[in-house]
C-alpha cells in the first residue's frame, strides 16, 4: 500500500508544480518521504521514494536541506548496499550527486 501511495504521489509532482511547494511548505512532508526511502518493504517504494526527493530537492533548497536534516544520506547509502535493483541504486547515486552541491554551499560558508 505504501509502495503504491508513493507512486501516486511521484506522478502528481510530475504534473502539478503546486503539489511540490505543497511538499515542502508540509512541516512533516519531506520528512516522511526521506523515511519511506529504505523502510518500504518492496524495492518499488524505495525507488518513487528517491524519484519523489529528486522532483522535490532538484529546485528546492529548503528541499535539500530538509532532507540532509531528515537522514537521507544514511537511507540513501544502506539503500546502495541493499539488493534493490540498479535503476533504483542509479537515481540513489543521482539524488547524492544533487545533495552534494548542498554540501559544497555549506563547506563554503564555514
Amino acid at each position: 500500500m505504501a509502495a503504491m501511495a508513493m507512486a501516486t504521489l511521484e506522478k502528481l509532482l510530475e504534473v502539478e508544480s503546486s503539489a511540490k511547494e505543497a511538499l515542502v511548505n508540509n512541516p512533516n512532508g519531506v520528512n516522511a518521504i526521506v523515511r519511506m526511502v529504505f523502510r518500504v518493504s518492496d524495492h518499488e517504494g524505495s525507488e518513487s521514494a528517491v524519484s519523489l526527493l529528486m522532483i522535490v530537492c532538484y529546485d528546492s533548497l529548503r528541499a535539500r536541506e530538509e532532507a540532509i536534516g531528515a537522514g537521507v544520506l544514511t537511507q540513501l547509502l544502506l539503500l546502495l548496499q541493499s539488493q534493490c535493483n540498479g535503476r533504483t541504486k542509479t537515481k540513489a547515486r543521482m539524488l547524492l550527486k544533487l545533495l552534494r552541491s548542498k554540501w559544497a554551499e555549506d563547506s563554503k560558508h564555514v
